[in-house]
């Protein structure tokens, strides 16, 4: 065997080996299910990539020990009747922002994540995020927040790629109501990073800081970069500090991107930032 042949060999065998570790799962129906009804929809996706059974979840594919990818074959409205959650590496792809909607119907957020260490990243493209509500972060913590999104004590990379997020907000309540789209709170020892592209948040809420997206660590844990890139915040509102985001960032860019109309406003002393 040439020299050319077993390396051609060897990337192959790499390549198998790393597909074997990640799997692809379609959604094909817009039902909010967790059944045996021979369909695959997007909570049992995600069920399966989260606990990789050997026979997967209803009719969805198992998951695998790799970053598995869900595609929602779905064009309209998926109504989310309560947050699911993700808690292995995950990509989710949508058809695109104006096919593919998630609708919490003011009721619930659409995700929440708590991945087993900063190792395993969190993708999501290609839909549209609208009327999510936030509840506490976790359960019975002392934080609230993330109309549509809560990633909380541990993740790493957090991706956002074509997305809309509308009309998400927080509860008002005693509690710190933080990031009416999305809202990062990881934990002491982790280390994460955020990327925004080509995405728009609009009309989102939060009571106490981060109209769109407020991100935040525990003393010991690092946010290493913001990254932001040919997205649009527009008419998001916060009663506390930061518009559109509020956040606490090593590293901060923004680039081609356009922030119009973002309220930080409050009978208190301290709110600040329309914009960030």
């Amino acid at each position: 065997m040439h020299l050319r042949e077993i390396i051609l060999s060897a990337g192959l065998l790499m390549a198998l080996a790393s597909s074997a570790h990640a799997a692809s799962i379609l959604v094909n129906t817009a039902d909010d299910e967790l059944n045996d009804d021979g369909d695959c929809s997007l909570r049992e996706a995600v069920h399966s990539a989260n606990t990789n059974p050997v026979s997967g979840v209803d009719a969805c594919n198992s998951g695998d020990a790799g970053a598995d990818t869900i595609t929602i074959m779905v064009n309209g409205t998926i109504q989310i009747t309560s947050q699911i959650e993700v808690t292995e590496a995950l990509s989710i792809q949508g058809l695109g922002m104006d096919a593919t909607v998630l609708s919490g119907n003011f009721q619930t957020r659409h995700f929440l994540v708590n991945m087993p260490d900063d190792s395993n990243h969190f993708s999501i493209s290609g839909l549209t995020l609208r009327d999510g509500r936030a509840s506490t972060v976790p359960p019975g913590s002392g934080i609230n927040g993330g109309g549509s999104i809560a990633v909380v004590e541990r993740t790493g990379e957090l991706i956002i790629d074509s997305v809309r997020f509308t009309g998400n907000r927080t509860i008002a309540t005693p509690l710190p109501s933080l990031g009416g789209a999305i809202l990062v709170s990881l934990e002491t020892g982790v280390t994460a990073s955020i990327e925004v592209r080509d995405s728009n948040f609009d009309r989102n809420w939060s009571e106490a800081g981060g109209g769109a997206l407020h991100a935040r660590a525990e003393p010991g844990s690092t946010i290493d970069a913001l990254t932001i890139a040919r997205t649009r915040f527009e008419l998001n509102q916060t009663e506390g500090s930061g518009g559109a985001i509020d956040a606490g960032i090593a590293q901060f860019s923004i680039t081609d991107s356009v922030f119009e109309n973002n309220v930080a406003s409050s009978d208190d002393c301290c709110n600040r930032g329309g914009a960030l």
